[in-house]
This record gives structure tokens, C-alpha cells and sequence, in this order.
């Protein structure tokens, strides 16, 4: 039914433009030959003005844009998302390595393990999408996803912060600030696909159930390791499995056409 009204409409504006075509033809040739005929080049050129005007109200909108994602991601992702055990998502562990800073202390090393990603199911359109715009014989256009809320978790081991021992306690992550980029393009009367999908930086707030003792300058390098972890395997996440179910979300649809 979908596809049905979209042809239908598209075929109305292509009329509406050949009758554009038609009218300022006649009117060039023929409605500005004389003086006793301007009244009438004037009304009838009126007239034209106006089928441009709802010709081009037919055109496609940033909101058609945004009324399609907003679609994949409220009502066509979570779905996909948990078919595959994205939410939660496992994700690999690691450890990072902070050097000691004065012969008082002595080089942290931190095992992570157990690694959660949260929220994967809860995107939300961040800003308005571009307008759908032709590419070759395709619509194409690029919206803008927010991860925050996401939340990353992991179990934590630390040694070297103090003389003796380690220390096991909670990192939790929250994902602020961050979006990625994607998309979409489609072919006529074919499902539409997830073209790219881009990840920039990520910001996180970092929250140690146990705090470690570290001075200002290891905290800084400590916390920043994590950041540069983090933003490595959620960037494999969402470029692997994440990707392969939100683009069998966008399939389910039928991109909207300029």
C-alpha cells in the first residue's frame, strides 16, 4: 500500500511538471506576442506559479526522513537487536597498564572481564535527517543516532596501586554526547539499505565502584586507557552485529523519494 501511494504521487508530479513544461512553452510563444494578450500572459502565468508551487510540495522533506528512522529505530530495531543477544551485548575483556609515576608506587595493571553493553535496543534519532536527495537512480539520505544512555559494564582486578594485594570492584561507563552516523538509500520499489554507518569519538563517564588511590596524573592516564578500549570494541560492536541488525531493520522499510 505504501509503495502503491508513493508511485502514485510521483507519478502526479510528474504530470504536474510536464504540465508546467507545457504552459510556460505556450505562454512564451504566444501569450507576451502582443499588448492585447498581456492580461492574459499575467493571469495564466499566475496560474503556472501556483502548479510549481504544489509540484514542489510534493518533494520530500527532512521530516520524511526523519518519519522513517524514527520508525527502524522505535518500532524495527529492538526486535532485531534481540534476536541477536545485543541487549545486553557481550563484549571482549582486556587490560590496561599504567607505569608508576614515583619510586613510591609501582606500575597498575587492571584486568577487565565480563563486559556488558546496555541500551542497544533504545536509539534514538538525534537533530533532524537530510532531505531524501537522488544519487544515480537511488534516494539516499543521512541521519544522525545517539548512543547516550548507553551503558558499558565490566568486572575489574587491580594490582600495583598498593604494596600488596589487588583489589576486585565494578566499572561502570555511561556513554554521553556521542552519536553515530548513518545512511540509507534505496532503490525504487526495493527495500531500502544501511549504506554507512560512521562512529567518531565517544565521550564516557567513568564510575569506579572502588576507588584505587591513584594520584591525579595516573587516574588521568588510567581512565583514559579505558577510554581508548571502550571505544575500540564498541566500534567493532556497532560495525559488526549491531550493523547487520539495524540494517535488516531499515530493509523491513521503504525509503522515502525526493
Amino acid at each position: 500500500m505504501t509503495q502503491h501511494k508513493a508511485q502514485s504521487s510521483e507519478i502526479a508530479a510528474i504530470r504536474s511538471r510536464s504540465r508546467v513544461t507545457r504552459s510556460l512553452a505556450t505562454l512564451l510563444g504566444e501569450g507576451a506576442s502582443s499588448s492585447s494578450n498581456t492580461f492574459y500572459f499575467i493571469h495564466s502565468a499566475g496560474l503556472v506559479l501556483a502548479d510549481v508551487m504544489v509540484s514542489g510540495a510534493l518533494s520530500a522533506l527532512p521530516q520524511d526522513s526523519n518519519n522513517f528512522i524514527d520508525t527502524v529505530l522505535r518500532d524495527r530495531l529492538p526486535g532485531e537487536v534481540r534476536n541477536r543477544n545485543l541487549d545486553p551485548a557481550q563484549i571482549p575483556n582486556f587490560d590496561v597498564k599504567v607505569k608508576k609515576t614515583f619510586v613510591t608506587n609501582r606500575d597498575l595493571k587492571v584486568d577487565f572481564t565480563s563486559g556488558l553493553v546496555r541500551g542497544l535496543s533504545q536509539l534514538r534519532r538525534r537533530g533532524d535527517c537530510g532531505a531524501p536527495a537522488w544519487e544515480a537512480a537511488n534516494t539516499t539520505f543521512g541521519c544522525h543516532v545517539s548512543l547516550d544512555g548507553v551503558r558499558v559494564s565490566y568486572k575489574a582486578k587491580a594490582k600495583g596501586h598498593k604494596v600488596l594485594g589487588s583489589t576486585n570492584y565494578d566499572v561502570d561507563m555511561l556513554v554521553e554526547n556521542t552519536n553515530f552516523f548513518v545512511q540509507i538509500t534505496s532503490a525504487r520499489s526495493v527495500p531500502a539499505v544501511l549504506k554507512t554507518l560512521s562512529l567518531n569519538s565517544l565521550e564516557l563517564k567513568i564510575s569506579d565502584s572502588t576507588k584505587l588511590g591513584l594520584n591525579n596524573e595516573r587516574n588521568k592516564k588510567y581512565h583514559e586507557a579505558i577510554r581508548s578500549r571502550i571505544q575500540d570494541l564498541l566500534s567493532s560492536l556497532l560495525y559488526g552485529s549491531f550493523r547487520e541488525a539495524l540494517n535488516q531493520a531499515v530493509r523491513t522499510g521503504v525509503a522515502p523519494f525526493p
